[in-house]
This record gives C-alpha cells, sequence and structure tokens, in this order.
C-alpha cells in the first residue's frame, strides 16, 4: 500500500488498503468470517455462551464492513432527515454517528452477555478481546471521523487512511490469533472447571 503510493509501483487500485473490495479489505472480510465460524464452534465445544456471544459482535463487524452498511445506511438517513453538515463533518457523518450507537447497544449488549457467561480460565479470554474490539472502535470510528476531516488533504489523507485501514487490519488479525490460540486449547480443562472437580 506505501509502495503503491509513494513509488509508484503495484498501480492497481486494489494494492490500497483503503480501496473497498481491494485485495486488503477481502483479507479483512476472510479474517472475520474465520471469527463468525470459530466462534460458534467454540461455543458449542466449550458449552460456553460467551463464545456465542463473540460470534454476533463479529458477524456485526463482518456485515458492517463488507456492506459499508454505516456509511450506506448513514447517508440514507441524512438525506431523509435533510441534515446538512457543518463544521468539516457531512450530513452523512451525523447519520453514521446513528447507525454508530445502534452497532453499539447490539455489541455492548452482546459483551455483557459474553462476560456473563464467561467462566474460570476463559474470562481472560472476554479482556483480550474486549481490549482488541475497542482497539478496532478506535481505529474503525475514531480515526475515521479524523480522516474525514483532511480527505484530499495529502500527506495527511494518505497517512490517516493507511493508520486507519491498517490497525483495523492488525487487530483483526490479533483477534483471529486469539481465537485459534483457544481452538488449540479446547482440550483443556478450564481453570475454574478443573478447581469445582478438585
Amino acid at each position: 500500500h506505501l509502495v503503491r503510493a509513494g513509488a509508484g509501483l503495484f498501480a492497481d487500485w486494489n494494492y490500497a488498503i483503503d480501496v473497498e473490495r481491494g485485495f486488503g479489505e477481502t483479507l479483512q472480510y476472510v479474517k472475520l468470517g474465520w471469527l463468525v465460524v470459530i466462534l460458534p464452534l467454540l461455543a458449542v465445544r466449550l458449552r460456553s455462551g460467551q463464545f456465542a456471544c463473540w460470534a454476533v459482535i463479529a458477524l456485526v463487524l463482518l456485515y458492517d464492513d463488507m456492506f459499508s452498511a454505516r456509511e450506506r445506511y448513514g447517508q440514507v438517513l441524512a438525506l431523509a432527515q435533510g441534515w446538512e453538515g457543518a463544521f468539516g463533518i457531512r450530513g452523512q457523518d451525523l447519520g453514521e454517528f446513528v447507525f454508530i450507537g445502534l452497532y453499539g447497544v447490539v455489541v455492548l449488549a452482546c459483551a455483557a452477555l459474553a462476560y456473563r457467561y464467561s467462566r474460570g480460565g476463559d474470562r481472560r479470554f472476554w479482556w483480550e478481546m474486549g481490549v482488541l474490539l475497542v482497539a478496532l472502535v478506535g481505529f474503525g470510528i475514531v480515526v475515521d471521523m479524523i480522516h474525514v476531516l483532511v480527505i484530499g488533504q495529502e500527506p495527511w489523507d494518505l497517512l490517516l487512511a493507511t493508520i486507519e485501514d491498517g490497525g483495523e487490519m492488525v487487530v483483526a488479525s490479533l483477534m483471529v490469533r486469539l481465537t485459534f490460540e483457544r481452538w488449540d486449547r479446547t482440550d483443556q480443562p478450564l481453570a475454574g472447571a478443573a478447581r469445582s472437580q478438585a
């Protein structure tokens, strides 16, 4: 992505990580898709609702990322309400805030349920996934809103696009790694279960 922007190599737009349906975005869909598949399997295998709750969160993230849902719905809402931008924030951005709030309610409810159903040694999984989720929100929403203010102004546009999308990709990779690590340990008893059997 950076070599393409700086040296003019890899002229195909698909090499830019901020291009919808490009190579980087497609890899992101695959990673989130792995979470949607593996987390429910962990829920069944470990008989723990925590992982089912995290799977719902992963599904919301995948849906939003793959279909640019909050951007599209935000634009439709802004047009329907006649919202106009101010202070560098577009009407579409105001509409996005509404859908971010709706996503936030779903995600927070699922995270709270995941905590409620987490047990023993898997309480650490909840905390680690929670930290990564906060980081993902930071890159995907906070940095994105700052990026909107400098679109078209180089080098800030490139810098913030790289931080936003690159940060999301790194965090999603860490989420997948954490989930697969837990999968590798499914034959090990939970710390709480081990204590109760002792």
